[in-house]
C-alpha cells in the first residue's frame, strides 16, 4: 500500500493509538471513518501486522484492533 504520510506523521498517529507504557502491546481503538486509513497505515508501519476493522453501525464508528508488535510476525517470540 502506498502512503502519502511521512514517518513522522505515522509516528504521531501511532502514539495516539498505542499503549504509551508498552507500544508492543495489542491495540484496540475506536474512531470515525476519516481516521481509519491513517490509523491502519500507522499500525502496519510500526507493528508489521494487519489491523482488523469493524463498523459499529449503531454509532457509526469503527473499532480497529491489532495483536500488536510483540505478538505479530516481527515480534519478540
Amino acid at each position: 500500500m502506498t502512503t502519502t504520510l511521512t514517518p513522522d506523521e505515522l509516528e504521531t498517529i501511532f502514539a495516539k493509538v498505542c499503549d504509551p507504557g508498552d507500544w508492543k502491546a495489542p491495540i484496540e481503538v475506536w474512531c470515525r471513518g476519516e481516521a481509519v486509513l491513517p490509523i491502519c497505515e500507522a499500525i502496519r508501519f510500526f507493528t508489521a501486522t494487519e489491523p482488523k476493522v469493524e463498523l459499529d453501525t449503531t454509532r457509526m464508528r469503527y473499532l480497529i484492533t491489532s495483536e500488536g508488535y510483540r505478538a505479530g510476525p516481527a515480534g519478540d517470540h
